[in-house]
């Protein structure tokens, strides 16, 4: 049986939500605020950390629908693994917003609500973090893989996977010729990131069946797509992603295995989560009494480093094993119950 945990996956994480962390406090900062003049160059290509975190998602979701023997399995396991964390950054968040302000920045308590479901992108509520647009991409994702796993249709991959690149380059092309459909059936479908899961979807495949032609051919297509919508920049991207997520499931990148990189990997979630408006915080305080940014940048970074550490270790992974020890409970509890699919410690 192949093995349930790829801490080769875990570095790789680390490694995109570092690559953000710094895209936003080198480049995204100067954006929104002012320039500093002793910042000499940016980290643009931190950004597609989250291109990264997309594929990742692809090959796990996959995964762990395989190995959900209900519906149940896959929302415990999907709910235990994402909103303890996430209430935890949202809350921090909100309190530090709150107390000390950013320009433009002015929260509420109906807006932290309606932020703690995790639903603000469908109901049109500024997130309380920029960086949680990317959190409604994940649930539309699950929401699609959920519906195939309950009809069945998960052992119709190639099909399936292919249909979708369909849908996703016909409605750039449609973009392209003035005709947009729906917002929400865009946001609903994934139609914008379409290549990034299904990419993440064939490395599973291809993990589990080994290479096959209309995998290969797969691949290509989402590459194809998303040099189509992104051009030069978003075919290197692609490649480059492609390329990491296929050595780290290859088992060829053990020796980028070691504890620090793991660990970083552990926290990335809630580093992601609370990196952005916590830190620009901090930035803001700290440059205020005129302290370099070559100092002021990697403190930053130590501090959202603790906070996430914080936060994983005492809140998320507790609860997680917590909910996940009840749901087991509940399940062996009910008469003829099936056992339930996720352990008490997972890699998804």
């Amino acid at each position: 049986m192949k093995a349930a945990r790829f801490q080769e996956l875990d570095v790789l994480r680390g490694f995109a939500a570092l690559g953000v962390v710094l895209f936003h406090y080198l480049t995204r900062y100067d954006q929104m605020y002012e320039p500093r003049a002793d910042v000499p160059f940016g980290f643009p290509i931190g950004a597609n950390g989250v291109e990264l975190f997309f594929v990742i998602s692809g090959f796990v979701i996959f995964m762990t629908l395989g190995r959900s023997a209900s519906a149940s399995d896959f929302l415990i396991s999907r709910f235990s693994r994402l909103y303890p964390a996430y209430w935890a950054a949202a809350l921090l968040t909100w309190i530090v917003g709150s107390l000390w302000p950013l320009p433009n920045q002015a929260y509420t308590v109906s807006q932290l609500f309606v932020n703690l479901t995790m639903s603000q992108g469908f109901m049109n509520v500024e997130p309380i973090d920029g960086v949680y647009w990317s959190l409604n991409v994940e649930l539309c994702f699950y929401i699609v893989m959920l519906a195939l796993f309950t009809c069945g249709f998960l052992n119709h991959t190639v099909k399936l996977c292919a249909i979708w690149l369909t849908l996703a380059a016909l409605n750039r092309w449609l973009a392209d010729h003035g005709v947009d459909l729906p917002w929400k059936v865009q946001q609903l479908l994934v139609l914008r990131y379409t290549e990034l899961f299904v990419g993440g979807i064939i490395f599973y495949k291809i993990y589990a069946e080994n290479l096959r032609l209309e995998y290969l051919l797969l691949l290509i297509g989402c590459i194809c797509l998303h040099a189509f919508a992104q051009g030069m920049q978003g075919f290197v991207s692609i490649l480059a992603i492609f390329g990491l997520v296929g050595i780290a499931v290859s088992g060829r990148a053990q020796l980028l295995c070691a504890r620090p990189l793991i660990w970083l990997g552990t926290i990335s979630y809630t580093l992601y989560l609370t990196h952005q408006m916590i830190g620009f915080t901090i930035i803001r305080g700290l440059a205020s009494y005129n302290i370099p940014s070559v100092v002021v940048i990697p403190t930053t970074i130590l501090i959202m480093l603790s906070i996430a550490w914080v936060i994983t270790y005492l809140i998320e992974q507790p609860l997680m094993r917590y909910i996940r020890g009840k749901y087991r409970t509940r399940k062996v509890a009910l008469p003829n119950a099936v056992q339930p699919a996720i352990g008490g410690k997972t890699n998804f």
